[in-house]
């Protein structure tokens, strides 16, 4: 590959983090209506594009399976231990409409 490839392919995967990681920060912001505490750490090149909270719940499968069943919204989950929670990841096809769209789900579901 030669040094001008190289150079596009890097800002390429560069613009993509910066766009995981805006969606990352934004899903937090949008987490201060929601009643679920934030397990990520806050700054951005500390957790990429995942978010992850807890409802307070010991068992979060029940909200895990609303998001899905009710809002189409596919997360992953943890379901024992100090880290259990709802894992939300952004991802390079998610758009801003999404997170709202999740933010708007987590809201109906862990009301």
């Amino acid at each position: 590959m030669d040094c001008e490839a190289s150079s596009s392919h890097a800002r390429r995967n560069l613009r993509q983090l910066v766009r995981m990681r805006w969606l990352a920060m934004y899903f937090k912001e949008q987490l201060s209506g929601v009643r679920a505490e934030l397990r990520t750490n806050r700054q951005p090149e500390l957790s990429a594009g995942v978010v992850k909270i807890t409802t307070g719940e010991a068992n979060v499968k029940p909200h895990y399976d609303a998001l899905y069943s009710r809002h189409r919204v596919a997360i992953s989950k943890i379901d024992r231990g100090p880290s259990h929670g709802l894992r939300f990841s952004a991802h390079l096809y998610n758009t801003k409409e999404d997170i709202d769209r999740a933010i708007a789900a987590l809201k109906s579901v862990i009301a």
